[in-house]
């Protein structure tokens, strides 16, 4: 009897002593443990990070202009607010042509769209051209006219230069060819420049990138500044676990851990104890293995390349934030930046060899273990 009432008086100070250590650690998740660092892709209007724009977006904000981000999907502003301009930097993939002929009949409205892309082929019927040999970090002479009138410098990535219209304005160029153009739309116009690099913040003041940038953001001054960010994959929804607030989700994270804890002191048990080892035993890379000498014996060589390149998609989509949807040219030329002229020509002569591969009937096994050593050198170099 003794040793039961002693027991019941300790399980109010273990009680006691619960609630003030979780109590403990409430305050010290809300006050002392920072918030954790924020991923942001490249090219976006809130980002912070050296690839983002958030400079350019807060220059204009501090100088009085109305500005915003686009995330409404493939609707167009409307016109009854007065004059607007559209900023679209490097967009994740190729706009529709049905959403180019929408965005055609706004800017016709008197509206402008500013575009910058390293590669803006068939956008807006934008046609490029290129030279071959190029290298992207060294710094080039550039010269303007009109406003941007003048010799600068500036560094230049994308190979590829405008191939201007007849009533086009050729706003800026090097010794490759057409960096900058307008060209007319109704009572609007079409900004368009291969140099999306020049906003980002990491860049925008290196060489004369601010000096070029700065008569654009002159010409849309009077205008309400809008930056897509739905070409970047933002939709107008958060989260779901954004709607609440940072101490809810707190509190409600301990009383998940409290009920977890009681349920566990009540002795529960939910599951077998132990896991059969036949269950786990295949899932390794003997697994792995197994499948691939089964697609070999079996002569799945096309089948076993398409998973393969559809697997390095998937990775290029994670680390390099290329969309598994862009066609091959596109994917090529955006990555171009991240390799070596060697790279670059190697990876091009892979992925080109790997799509004719495709409309072939068969191929041989040794054209197969090339190919696939050929594209895992690839996984290797993005994991890397």
């Amino acid at each position: 009897m003794d040793g039961g009432r002693a027991t019941m008086k300790k399980l109010p100070q273990t009680w006691l002593l619960i609630s003030l250590v979780l109590g403990l650690f409430i305050v010290a998740g809300v006050w002392l443990f920072p918030d954790p660092l924020k991923k942001y892709p490249a090219f976006v209007s809130d980002s912070p990070s050296p690839t983002g724009v958030k400079g350019i977006y807060t220059y204009l904000e501090n100088n009085n202009i109305q500005v915003g981000a686009w995330n409404q999907g493939n609707v167009v502003p409307t016109s009854s607010i007065g004059k607007q301009t559209m900023v679209m930097v490097q967009p994740f993939q190729p706009l529709g042509r049905p959403l180019q002929q929408h965005w055609v009949k706004w800017m016709e409205e008197g509206n402008r769209i500013w575009l910058m892309v390293q590669n803006p082929q068939d956008m807006f019927g934008i046609k490029t051209s290129s030279k071959g040999s190029y290298d992207p970090k060294k710094v080039r002479k550039v010269t303007g006219a009109y406003e941007w009138e003048g010799e600068f410098e500036a560094t230049i990535q994308s190979d590829l230069r405008l191939v201007p219209q007849k009533n086009d304005r050729i706003l800026l160029k090097d010794d490759q060819g057409v960096i900058s153009l307008a060209r007319s739309y109704g009572k609007g116009e079409l900004l368009v420049t291969v140099t999306p690099e020049w906003v980002q913040n990491g860049k925008i003041l290196k060489e004369d990138h601010l000096t070029l940038i700065t008569p654009f953001l002159d010409a849309v001054a009077t205008d309400v500044v809008w930056f897509n960010e739905t070409i970047h994959g933002y939709k107008n929804k958060g989260a779901f676990i954004q709607a609440y607030p940072q101490w809810f989700l707190l509190i409600f994270t301990q009383i998940v851990l409290v009920s977890i804890f009681l349920v566990w002191w009540k002795g529960k048990r939910f599951g077998a104890i132990e896991i059969p080892r036949a269950a786990t035993v295949r899932f390794n890379d003997e697994r792995i293995r197994a499948m691939a000498a089964w697609y070999v014996r079996s002569g799945f060589y096309q089948e076993a390349l398409s998973i393969q390149q559809t697997y390095i998609r998937n990775l290029l989509q994670e680390k390099w934030y290329i969309p598994e949807s862009t066609d091959l040219s596109t994917m090529l030329t955006l990555v171009s930046n991240r390799l070596t002229p060697e790279q670059n020509n190697r990876w091009k002569k892979v992925w080109e060899k790997g799509e004719r591969v495709k409309e072939r009937k068969t191929i041989s096994r040794k054209e197969f273990l090339t190919l696939s050593q050929q594209f895992d050198r690839i996984r290797k170099e993005i994991e890397n």
